[in-house]
């Protein structure tokens, strides 16, 4: 009786277009903060993937700059221990290691699987860095198998161009790990030759790897040089799109993969951009909620001698802010219900999008998503 009195006295004044608008507002608000949300979560997903790093942070390899005084004395520019530690000081660096190369000349050899013949390097990383170390790395003198960890870009190229060319047969990853490949060692007038197998394929570090110990008992038995200054070093870095790198390279007049500094600045941008995108669904949000709220004030206003003759008669103030509470509750979960049906949409059309342009996007929908939904509610 209560309620259809109440319906009777206030439903004349409800104004079907502003609750359209305010509610509509609402959902597609929630529904942008909560894409935004995710979107933050999958860019980051999507672009550690690219780089490969296996972890949060950024590795670059910085070396020094090639001037013509090294071209003419024959001399590679390397670093000294007050660079290096110079470099280790700086607040960006979260770790550092020496990437160490060989004094001695190496050859891969014909085998009876691979019919190839050139001349190549080695070169060395502390394991911990390195992102895949394959079960076996590891070598100690005696051994008969070298583990090596080749570049996947060196991989690409040899199966995409020079394969091709010298009419060798292209390999899959797993098949080039069955391959044996002799290596020979030579310094001086001594030589030896250890049969090479690649263990795994680093996306990091564009190179030969071999392990430590190998590189280090090579250097001091075979090499021109027994313990050789590093020519360039590996670093560990939150985040590469820090302009504070830069700056220090650029002062320093030291190199590194800049588009390495490239991608990470546009995972900075993207995450930026979705950062602001959330802020304004969120005013959007907050706005339309302001508009729901004053539409409920004029009606109660628009009704009010009405409604103050039924407290007058009797009628309890509660009655009303129940019946209120009632009907924007279930606005309140309409407004949820279309917000989540758009995310949902709009997920899986930018998701699309993203598979359009070669990226792998993450599956699932994160927690932090629903906890902002709630939390919004």
């Amino acid at each position: 009786m209560k309620r259809s009195l109440l319906n009777k006295i206030v439903r004349p004044h409800v104004s079907v277009w502003r609750m359209v608008v305010a509610n509509a507002g609402t959902a597609l608000g929630l529904a942008g903060l909560l894409l935004a949300v995710q979107l933050y979560f999958d860019f980051g997903a999507l672009f550690e993937a690219g780089g490969a790093t296996g972890s949060d942070n950024d590795y670059l390899i910085i070396s020094k700059r090639v001037n013509l005084g090294n071209t003419l004395t024959l001399t590679t520019p390397t670093f000294s221990e007050e660079e290096i530690e110079t470099i280790r000081s700086q607040p960006f660096v979260r770790r550092l290691g020496e990437i160490k190369g060989s004094t001695f000349g190496v050859i891969a050899v014909p085998s009876d699987f691979l019919n190839i013949y050139t001349q190549f390097f080695l070169e060395s990383a502390p394991a911990d860095m390195l992102d895949e170390v394959p079960p076996g790395w590891e070598w100690s003198e005696g051994d008969e198998e070298l583990p090596i960890i080749l570049s996947a870009e060196f991989f690409n190229l040899y199966n995409l161009v020079f394969a091709p060319s010298q009419g060798l047969p292209p390999f899959t990853s797993e098949a080039l790990k069955l391959v044996s490949l002799p290596i020979k060692i030579s310094g001086g007038s001594e030589s030896f030759t250890i049969k090479g197998r690649v263990a795994g394929l680093s996306h990091r570090i564009p190179s030969v790897m071999v392990p430590e110990e190998f590189l280090k008992w090579a250097n001091e038995n075979y090499g021109a040089e027994a313990d050789p200054a590093p020519c360039r070093v590996l670093i560990e870095v939150a985040d590469a799109s820090d302009p504070a790198i830069m700056s220090f390279l650029e002062e320093e007049e030291f190199e590194t993969n800049r588009d390495r500094l490239r991608k990470s600045r546009m995972a900075g941008a993207a995450r930026i951009a979705v950062v602001v995108t959330g802020a304004i669904s969120l005013l959007i949000a907050g706005l339309s909620v302001m508009l729901a709220a004053m539409n409920a004030q004029l009606l109660i206003s628009r009704s009010a001698a009405a409604l103050g003759l039924l407290v007058e008669l009797g009628y309890e103030k509660r009655v009303l802010g129940r019946w209120l509470m009632r009907t924007h509750a279930a606005l309140l979960g309409l407004v949820a219900v279309l917000a989540v049906a758009v995310f949902w949409l709009g997920m899986d059309r930018v998701r699309g999008m993203f598979l359009d342009h070669g990226f792998d996007p993450p599956s699932g929908i994160e927690p932090v998503v629903w906890l902002a939904l709630a939390g919004f509610t």
